[in-house]
């Protein structure tokens, strides 16, 4: 007669009802039953195999604890704060706007103001930007605390208040912030939604002689436009950027997409990412 071996790594979970003895099995009801693999096999409860999902459980939390921590490292706000002074002047206008912020965070990301506050005696700290970067700071000051991009309110960012974002991160050397704003402006191409006048505003971020050539917003834009089918979008953006080679990039990436037999469209997001150099990892 063949031997009946139980499953190797069958749990069953269920309640015990209040009142139910296991020297006494009948005392639990009909409806609070709980269906049993087989009649011949054994009910034994194994200790040994509970312990491993609880271990993989335990494990798994504390993989997830680690990298949540990680994640969202910020500066602790229980204890006592020095706060420094920004004061921006803007070029085009005697105009000034000052941010008080918290030193820890300010210095905690932008090693341009790390290294300016290093000095306790030095709270204050002046810079000379345009009318447009003046106002893209205050989207800096808030990622900084929060680590989000919105504006206020928490509405959601213009493609041009998005540049002129992206331009504060590169004169940081804030790279987290700058692969965040190339996530944000992921989101308004996905799907072929995106607008001619989208990139009419953003002309310069293409052009060769922009002090800070954007490259993953021309990478995105040449994969866009060799995957749309609205040949009136097409043609229109590519009058908005004459000038830039953006076309000439569009029928390269075409013959490029065809040769390794691809499908032409925009790649995930963090293909077009600034890399992270190993020391700032």
């Amino acid at each position: 007669m063949q031997e009946q071996r139980p499953p190797r790594s069958l749990i069953v979970k269920f309640k015990i009802p209040h009142g139910f003895s296991f020297d006494n099995p009948s005392s639990l009801s009909t409806t609070a039953a709980v269906t049993s693999p087989a009649p011949q096999q054994s009910a034994a409860i194994q200790p040994s195999t509970e312990s491993e999902p609880v271990e993989s459980a335990m494990a798994s939390s504390s993989v997830a604890q680690a990298a949540a921590k990680k994640k969202f490292n910020m500066p602790s706000m229980h204890e006592p704060q020095t706060v420094v002074k920004i004061v921006l002047i803007q070029i085009e206008f005697p105009i000034t706007k000052v941010f008080t912020i918290h030193k820890s965070f300010v210095c905690r990301y932008p090693p341009v103001f790390k290294k300016i506050f290093e000095d306790p005696l030095n709270e204050t700290h002046s810079l000379r930007l345009g009318r447009s970067q003046i106002a893209a700071f205050s989207h800096l000051v808030h990622w900084l605390y929060y680590q989000t991009i919105q504006g206020e309110d928490g509405t959601t960012l213009t493609s041009l208040q998005l540049f002129w974002l992206r331009n504060l991160a590169v004169r940081f050397d804030i790279i987290s912030l700058e692969n965040m704003v190339i996530d944000k402006l992921h989101e308004f191409l996905a799907g072929d939604n995106w607008s001619v006048n989208y990139y009419s505003i953003l002309k310069s971020a293409f052009h060769p002689v922009t002090n800070h050539p954007w490259h993953a917003a021309r990478k995105m834009l040449v994969d866009v436009l060799a995957a749309t089918r609205d040949m009136a979008k097409f043609d229109e953006c590519i009058s908005a950027t004459i000038g830039t080679g953006v076309l000439q990039e569009v029928v390269q990436a075409l013959k490029k997409y065809h040769l390794e037999g691809l499908e032409p469209g925009l790649r995930p997001a963090s293909d077009y990412h600034v890399p992270v150099p190993a020391a700032k990892k």
